[in-house]
This record gives C-alpha cells, structure tokens and sequence, in this order.
C-alpha cells in the first residue's frame, strides 16, 4: 500500500470522533457551480478535482466547512492545485447514489480530466487531509499514475446468499441490521414481515417488531419524528437530525406492524411520527420538506448550539429556545415516499385526514416529474419511482382511475427513455450533456432499480404481461452484482427478489366503476393484511374474469381462482381458506 493509500484509510478511519474542533476564523474556499466550464477548467489548468458532497442536515459537513476548509494549509493547497466543486446530495440524486456509500461529507478526489483517484468517508481532520492532498499533488508533479485499477465486476450472488447476508448484519440483542451505528432500515422491516406472512416464518415477524421496538426509540418524545440513527450500537443515543425519508419508511413499518400484529402501541408511534411531519415538515401549499438538522445554527456561529442540549428539553422549555433549521425545499422522490406512507397509515386506521394531506402534497398531472420545481433539464430515476408508488397508492385508496392512468404515464416514460435495453436495469437520470470523465458514466442506482423491479412485477400481473416480468427480472440481475458491496443495504432488493418469482394474491374486482358495490369490494381487499396481495378493478368488457351480473372478486394466484365474492363481509373467510389452500400447494 503506497502512502497515498495508507493516509486515506487513516483519514477515511478517524472520520467521526467525538469531539467537535474550534472553528478558525479564515475565509472557506472558492467553491465552484457544477457546470462544464469547471470541468474543461480542470483539464486546460491541468489541476485536480475535488468534490465534496455534503447535506444540509450533517452535522459534520458543518464541522468540516468550519475548520478544515478553514485551514491555512489546506487552503493554500487547494487554491493551487484544485478546482473544487461542492454538491448537495438531496438537490443531486445521482451524486447520492454514487457517493452514498461513503457518508455525509463525501469527498470524491479526480484528476483533472474527471477519473476517480480515491473517495473519502465522513469528516476529515485538517491536518492528515492536508498531508492527503500534499502527496497527491506530489505524486501528480512527478507523473505517477493517480488512478487505480478498476476491479472486476463482483459475482452475482444467489437468492440464499443474498438472504444469508442480510440475516448475518442482523443485531440479535438490540434488533435492527448492523452496529456500531443503528439507522431505522425500513426496507428489512417489510422483507421480514412479507416472508413471516407468506412463509409462515414467525421468527421472521419477531425480528421485525424486535427491530421497530428500537426504531421506537428515536421518537422524539416531545415533538415526534424519528432521529436518523443512534450511536454506540444501542438505540438510545440518538444523532438528532430528522429526515423526511426516515419518517415515511417508519410510517410504513410502523402501520404494518399493527395490521400483522393487531398490537396498538405500532399504531400510535405511525400516527405520532406523521404528526410530526404534518406540523414541522409541511408546506403552506401541503408538499414535505426534506429535513430538520440536528443542530441550531452551524458550528463556528454565534447560534450554534448542540442538538442533545436542545432535544434534551421539555416541551415548555423548547418553546423558548430557537429550534434547529428546516431544509425547506421540497424535492419530488421524498415527497412521493411521504405520500406512500400516508396512504399506507389511512391503510391501518382508516383515518381519512391522511388522505387529505397525501392529495395535498401530490404535484400536478405530468408523464415526468422534475426533481424540484427549479430543475431543469435532467430527469431522475428516483423521483419518477417514487412518483409512480405514490400515484398508485393514491389510486388504491381513492378509487381513482385517473392516479392510476397518470402513474401508467410515467411508467412508459421510464422504460421508453431510462432502461437499458442491452444489458438490463435502469439509469439513474436522462443523458446529460457534456458530462465530464466518470460522470459521463450513468449508473443503475440500486434501490431505485429493485423498487422498478417491483412495480413492473405488480404490473405483470395485473395485465397478465409476461413481458414486464422479463423486464423486473433483467433488472434485478443488472444490479446483482453491487449486492456484496452493499452490505446490509439489500433489503429492498431481496424484498423484490421474492415478489418477482415468489407468489401472490390477485384481488380482481370485476364491475362498473360508478357501482357502490364496487367501491365496496375494493375498500374490503384494501384493508386485507396480505403483503403479496394485489388489487386490481377491471370493467365487465376489459376483464379477463367473468362478471356474473353483479360486482364480484375473485382471488387468484399462478395456480388457482376463487368462486367470486361479492358480499364484502365474506371476503376474510374466502381469504382465509384460499390462502390456506395456496399454502398447502406449496408444500
């Protein structure tokens, strides 16, 4: 290992610690716009690139600008040497899912016509990153090869593999996935509770709610909403900030954790974390914010105070204190996940309201969605993903046909504009011109891929269309091989896995669309607590299943139908014993 190498592993292991520097009173860098003036700069300038990828929530991205990028030393090398560009993981999803894996501040060290040299994790100390950025600069003057040499492409794991590497990051005596640092992973919640349901798996289900006891842990007592993470392996020392992404995948768990267990301490932790969100992360006009930092105000500012002072306070205490920041802007992907969890909390206790506020937040009738409503140009794979699931499940639980016309819409964009049609799965944004070195390179974001998966799954059979099942499985084996890397990252990949060849239930209504029974039938199959279940309305002429002169349901799967229902009220009966039969098939 060269000194460059040993220096970055130095920095990229002492990244966090425990306490926070004073600031220096020097003037930051000249950050410079993204832009392919910056690039071309670089390669005429022969100068390096530096790109530091931060969140306005991070706590340590706000450490880093005050005292690192306030380094004389450091200063001095980066003027010279560098053309520096600083990116906001939210406003940049394609810059989050290539550098998400290194933590918030990302740094991302290139050579000057824009190839990787090396990426650092987290807070670097000023001192070892000036010795850092010494030695690249060194070895730059005297020719030395920057770039190292790609590795080959890792091996596609199978199924069980996958399966078993997820259940080996799992915290068997605090739950949750992986230590020291415990985020509340939604995605392993819903794969635990699907096989639980479908499987019979009931160690599977105590998993889960062992792990949503933790998750419970990060409720902030006073004000509500989940902090992102706790520290030290144990749930109970939280690090403060809220993001809008933890509070719709902890409304979605939460909500399904009391339809599987009937137990209402879940249902008061997904109405007490939307509470939240409605009174501290909404709009005037009714769209989610981002986030709410840990912190008030910025390290080095004369406001500056450390959240646990702050969130140690009682309700009448906090109400005289400045609180922390709200990131106010509103981005597409995360205001579609918080409508997603809505939708699903109205699923759990019928509450109408949630609705209300998921139409609220929902943007206008468009095939494509910008990323917010400055952008321009690029088109993410991330905010049409979530769109569509936000679009269908509004469509459930409304009954609108008109949702579910839009979300078809985007659908078809998605795979006329975003899919690789040779080798399988899908970009993380439209082509963007003029693209500089690696990121000329579009990448098959991983999540984002296996929720697509899921989707094309649902619809493959809901039309009966073989063809976007082709697809869902190209897609899956497109980003098998970044699994390993990925760690205890793969829940929402596994949970595709097992939708896309594992079985299901079809609640085919057959009818008239202005027909109450209709409505009736499909507000029945709504609130069945079946994972694998989906429901779909068809009109007598369109449909694939005979209509007996009334509203009718018919539960199928890949090897059976049911007798049609059509009294709602028979429907938990007939479920009952069709999925019991479905078990006994598979046996």
């Amino acid at each position: 290992m060269n000194r460059l190498a040993r220096i970055a592993v130095l920095c990229t292991l002492l990244a966090c610690h425990t306490g926070t520097p004073p600031a220096v009173e020097t003037s930051g860098p000249s950050w410079r716009v993204w832009s392919q003036q910056a690039f071309a700069e670089a390669r005429a300038s022969h100068k390096l690139i530096l790109l530091s990828v931060q969140a306005d929530f991070c706590h340590w991205c706000h450490v880093m600008n005050a005292t690192t990028y306030r380094d004389p030393r450091v200063l001095a090398l980066l003027a010279e040497h560098f053309v520096l560009l600083r990116a906001d993981e939210a406003e940049r999803p394609d810059l989050r899912e290539r550098y998400a894996a290194w933590g918030w501040p990302a740094t991302a060290l290139l050579t000057a016509d824009a190839q990787p040299i090396v990426n650092l994790r987290g807070h670097q100390p000023a001192a070892r990153f000036a010795a850092l950025l010494e030695d690249l600069v060194e070895r730059q003057r005297r020719g030395e090869p920057l770039t190292e040499t790609a590795l080959p492409r890792a091996v596609a794991p199978t199924h069980e593999r996958a399966l078993q590497q997820l259940d080996a990051s799992y915290d068997a005596q605090q739950g949750g996935w992986g230590t020291p640092q415990k985020y509340p992973f939604a995605a392993p919640v819903e794969h635990a509770l699907w096989r639980s349901a479908v499987f019979h798996e009931a160690d599977r289900q105590a998993r889960a709610l062992q792990s949503l006891q933790g998750y419970a842990q990060l409720i902030d007592p006073v004000a509500g909403g989940l902090f992102q993470y706790s520290l030290e392996g144990v749930w109970t020392k939280p690090h403060y900030e809220k993001l809008s992404a933890i509070q719709a995948g902890a409304i979605v768990n939460f909500s399904h954790a009391y339809r599987a267990s009937a137990d209402p301490s879940w249902l008061r932790y997904a109405q007490q974390t939307a509470g939240y969100v409605l009174t501290t992360l909404r709009s005037p006009e009714g769209a989610f914010y981002a986030s709410q930092e840990a912190d008030v105000g910025h390290v080095g500012e004369p406001t500056h105070r450390q959240g646990a002072d702050y969130y140690r306070l009682r309700a009448e205490q906090r109400a005289q204190q400045l609180a922390p920041g709200v990131d106010e802007r509103v981005y597409t992907n995360l205001n579609g996940e918080l409508i997603v969890a809505l939708c699903e909390l109205y699923r759990a206790d019928g509450d109408a309201r949630w609705l209300e506020h998921a139409r609220r937040a929902l943007p206008g009738d468009k095939r494509a969605y910008a990323h917010e409503a400055a952008s321009k140009d690029v088109l993410y794979l991330s905010d049409q993903v979530a769109m569509i699931r936000a679009l269908d499940a509004l469509a459930l639980a409304t009954f609108d046909p008109a949702l579910e016309h839009r979300a078809d819409d985007t659908l078809r964009f998605v795979l006329d504009t975003l899919q690789d049609t040779e080798r399988g799965g899908f970009y993380a944004h439209t082509a963007i011109e003029g693209a500089a070195g690696v990121f000329a390179e579009r990448q098959k974001p991983f999540d984002e891929n296996a929720e697509l998966a899921m989707l094309l799954t649902q619809r493959a059979h809901i039309e009966d269309d073989a063809e976007l099942t082709t697809v869902a499985r190209r897609t899956l084996t497109a980003i098998s091989d970044q699994v390993a890397a990925r760690g205890r990252m793969i829940g929402t990949y596994l949970l595709a896995l097992e939708q896309v060849d594992g079985p299901y239930v079809m609640f085919s209504i057959v009818g008239h669309a202005d027909d109450p029974a209709v409505r009736a039938l499909q507000q029945a199959a709504y609130r069945a607590y079946v994972p694998q279940g989906i429901v779909a309305f068809n009109e007598p002429e369109h449909s694939r299943y005979p209509y007996p002169g009334k509203a009718a349901l018919y539960l199928c799967s890949d090897n059976a139908c049911s007798s049609p229902v059509s009294d709602p009220a028979q429907l938990p009966a007939a479920l009952a014993a069709f999925l019991a039969d479905e078990s006994a098939a598979r046996l």
